[in-house]
């Protein structure tokens, strides 16, 4: 036999002695070629069934041969069915004659407690049967002879068909079906250039001038069936490389490989543009890579992907301006400054931009405000705030200087800086009032020091804290009053005035430190006493003159008659030559004396001829002269006699006057 023709060997099983060993009945049938002379039959089973003996028959053809003539036909093989399927038994054969046709079993697998019942008709080419069963499988063939007959003129060896028109991919001669060139889908003869139509759909083929070429995506791998150019390619020669790019799937060609054109990237095998998956991206290494940003758009590129650059927000895919916002420099809305331009004066104020300080809104434009002083404003002429470090103050919309303060061209000059001591001026020479707190007085629109002042460089300062006790002067040297009992002395000075003395900064009254003293040198040395209250010098302090006595800071007179006293009710020494003589500590008037109008006056001279009296109208004793007696509280001469004063006597009247 020729092995190289397709040599078909049959078994069929025509008789079998076997038993089951307790499991299910089983058999398998297997042939194979060993070479041109001999072949291999293997029979099988598992170790449930034994096999004592068995009978087959063989169908051994040369397929090859016996259709050679393409007039006759030999249909064999084996059908297989499981799991107790009867209809997978079936055989749909293009020509059947029962009498060429047979069918035997080969192979089967069944349970032991069943019987096997099963029947194959050769006539419907079906197979019926009551038995269960886990699988069966039959040989079979069939023999038919080539018959062709009008309108089926043509017969296709491939399938061994008759046809009116040929299958595609062959062309009707000589009463066969015969092939086309390869890449023909209908053709009129064997050359490549033979073709009339091409297969679009399966085999991606175009006609052109009369072959089928690939189309456009597809290229010839010697092969019905174009294949397909790599994904990316428009055209190409290989699976490998492109020679042609789509451009309009936003592809370029490079190094023989289509590649996404700059600002695309690859997305499950489409060029789809960088901005798609990064908004606002030119240029991109992968979905969420993106290296190069819409600059004109203005997008920046910031860690792999692309922001507004400042001075602009996002908005959908468009980066807008700031500018929505006046002033604004970055924002996050078109409603939501974050930062202003501070270049143009403006400062954030909430989420929108505000004129700085100093500045007022002209439309989009912070323009300074240039009322003088002024350092906020609303417009052009309405000042809401000066500048208080310039000593502006806001008065109906605009600033005019603090008090104290004058206008001098745009700035506020202090009163004082031009007019020492000027506290409130109309212009720099002009002073309307002074600083009093610093001494000052007003004086013909100028300020002066106040009296007891002097000037001291922009400052008034006190005689008194210059000089001790200085009340007016006209230099820190030089005194003009002093404050009493301080005198100006020669120096220009203040020194005590007579009378007292100085300690440190203090006059003391002399009469403070020496009682009765007038003048004196210290507090313990006095040089004059007070005369008219009755002190007298006494080495360097005063006492009190005879007859006087010490009472604190007075003398007083000693009781009546006394002349040395140390107190009003103790006298030491009394005044004899006044007629005073001491009497239980005190003085009282000599015997011949009664004290009369506060001196001791004698009685004589009180009640004539009296010698001693108890007042100056009663009379103790009479003077021992004659013709003298007391009678009641007086002395009487006796009669005829008459007092003589002259001559402290009684006379005669005779002597004296004449009687009637």
């Amino acid at each position: 036999m020729d092995l190289t023709h397709n040599i078909k060997n049959l078994i069929f099983l025509r008789g079998l002695n076997i038993y089951r060993n307790g499991g299910d009945f089983n058999l398998t049938m297997e042939t194979n070629f060993i070479n041109s002379s001999f072949y291999s039959l293997r029979l099988s089973t598992s170790g449930s069934t034994t096999i004592t003996a068995y009978y087959f028959s063989r169908l051994t053809f040369d397929q090859t041969a016996i259709q050679s003539t393409q007039l006759n036909y030999c249909d064999s093989g084996y059908i297989t069915a499981l799991s107790s399927t009867y209809a997978s038994l079936a055989l749909t054969l293009i020509y059947h004659n029962p009498a060429n046709f047979f069918v035997g079993i080969t192979s089967f697998y069944f349970s032991g407690t069943i019987a096997m019942d099963f029947y194959y008709q050769e006539a419907t080419t079906s197979c019926t049967g009551a038995m269960t069963f886990s699988s069966l499988q039959f040989g079979y063939w069939n023999f038919r002879v080539r018959s062709c007959t009008a309108p089926y003129n043509y017969f296709y060896q491939v399938d061994s068909k008759c046809y009116d028109v040929c299958p595609y991919y062959t062309y009707g001669t000589g009463g066969l079906c015969v092939a086309c060139s390869t890449n023909c889908y209908t053709c009129s003869g064997t050359l490549a250039t033979n073709c009339l139509s091409c297969n679009a759909a399966g085999d991606f083929r175009t006609l052109s001038s009369g072959s089928c070429v690939c189309l456009t995506g597809y290229y010839d791998a010697s092969t019905r069936v174009c294949s397909a150019c790599l994904a990316t390619c428009a055209t190409c020669s290989t699976g490998t490389g492109c020679l042609t790019c789509d451009a309009s799937k936003n592809r370029t060609l490079v190094s023989g490989q289509c590649v996404c054109m700059s600002g695309y990237i690859d997305s499950a095998g489409s060029c789809l543009p960088c901005s798609n998956f990064k908004t606002g991206c030119t240029a991109c290494t992968s979905t969420t890579t993106c290296t190069t940003c819409n600059a004109a758009g203005n997008f920046v590129l910031s860690s792999g992907s692309c922001v507004c650059q400042s001075g602009f927000y996002s908005s959908g895919t468009s980066c807008l301006a700031c500018t929505t916002i006046t002033g604004c420099s970055v924002c996050t809305s078109g409603t939501t400054c974050t930062t202003c331009n501070s270049a143009d004066q403006f400062s954030l104020s909430g989420s929108v931009c505000a004129c700085n300080t100093g500045y007022y809104l002209t439309g989009t434009t912070c323009t300074a405000c240039s009322m003088t002083g002024c350092t906020a404003c609303s417009g052009v002429s309405t000042c809401t705030a000066c500048n208080t470090t310039k000593f502006f103050v806001l008065s109906s919309g605009s600033c005019s200087c603090q008090t104290g303060y004058y206008l001098s061209g745009s700035t506020c000059v202090l009163c004082s800086s031009t007019i020492t001591g000027c506290s409130l001026c109309t212009v720099g020479t002009a002073c309307t009032t002074c600083n009093t707190a610093g001494n000052f007085v007003l004086s013909s629109g100028s300020c002066t020091c106040a009296p007891g002042y002097y000037t001291s460089g922009s400052s008034c300062l006190a005689c008194s804290a210059a000089m001790t006790g200085c009340t007016s002067c006209t230099s820190n040297t030089v005194c003009t009053a002093c404050q009493s009992p301080l005198i100006v002395n020669g120096s220009s000075k203040c020194s005590c005035n007579s009378g007292y003395y100085q300690s440190g900064t203090a006059c003391i009254a002399c009469s403070q430190a020496i009682v009765g003293c007038v003048t004196c040198s210290s507090n313990t040395t006095c040089t004059s006493c007070l005369t008219t209250s009755n002190f007298q010098l006494s080495g360097s302090t005063c006492s009190c003159l005879p007859g006087y006595y010490l009472s604190g800071s007075s003398c007083l007179i000693c009781s009546a008659g006394c002349s040395v006293c140390t107190s009003g009710t103790s006298c030491t020494t009394c005044n004899n030559a006044l007629h005073y003589t001491s009497s239980g500590g005190g003085c009282v008037c000599a015997s011949g004396y009664t004290l009369s109008a506060g001196l001791c006056q004698s009685c004589s001279s009180l009640i004539p001829g009296c010698s001693t009296c108890s007042s100056s109208t009663t009379c103790t004793a009479c003077i021992s002269v004659p013709y003298m007696s007391l009678s009641g509280v007086s002395c009487v001469c006796d009669i005829g006699y008459v007092w003589v004063g002259a001559t402290q006597t009684c006379d005669l009247c005779m002597s004296c006057c004449a009687f009637g």
